[in-house]
């Protein structure tokens, strides 16, 4: 059917078809997306999952095999006692919930129980192996920094030492900014917990 001048003219049932593939087209191409995102994240959860699994069984050996060679009362002593509580810390929250969050803590905790094991083992004189990635991506202090938070002070320091096995990534709060570091104590949860982030 021509139209004016000439042309072909598009009756309405066709242009209607036309719009109706490009419709189905586009939907087809976000669902294909998403499925694709969501096995992406199946496999990520996946992946942390088995990391995880690894982290907890290095460590256990480790911490066994290190134990008889360190002694009583030295920083060595210290390293190990930390590298078993960021283990037990783990093993408590991977009860709590075998969700991909949990997961995530519990991988910085396994990450912080191995900085501590292999500190141990190099005071031991033992091999160390190659080093491990660090519990947080996030910058930390360059040199030990002193922290004041509500009257009490804390010392922040750039890699992990005996008697500082938690590492945090920083934040900044009403009470004053934790910048990221190993500390003595995770004094920061109690901040998280009670919504004292300072606002953006």
């Amino acid at each position: 059917m021509n139209g004016p001048g000439g042309g072909v003219a598009i009756t309405p049932i066709y242009a209607y078809a036309f719009l109706l593939v490009l419709v189905v087209a586009a939907l087809m191409a976000v669902i294909v997306v998403w499925q694709r995102s969501r096995y992406r994240a199946v496999d990520t959860t996946q992946a942390l999952a088995a990391d995880v699994d690894t982290g907890f069984a290095l460590l256990t050996v480790r911490i066994e095999a290190v134990a008889p060679a360190v002694g009583a009362g030295t920083p060595a002593a210290q390293a190990l006692a930390d590298a078993r509580d960021r283990l037990a810390a783990a093993s408590r929250q991977r009860e709590e919930a075998p969700d991909s969050a949990v997961s995530r803590v519990c991988r910085r905790m396994l990450l912080e129980g191995l900085a501590a094991v292999r500190e141990a083992e190099s005071l031991s004189g033992l091999p160390t192996g190659p080093p491990l990635p660090p519990p947080t991506d996030a910058p930390l202090v360059e040199s030990p920094v002193r922290v004041a938070i509500e009257g009490a002070e804390h010392v922040a320091l750039p890699a992990y030492a005996p008697g500082h096995p938690h590492c945090y990534s920083g934040g900044v709060f009403d009470v004053g900014e934790v910048p990221g570091g190993w500390y003595a104590t995770p004094f920061w949860e109690e901040l998280l917990a009670r919504g004292a982030a300072a606002p953006d």
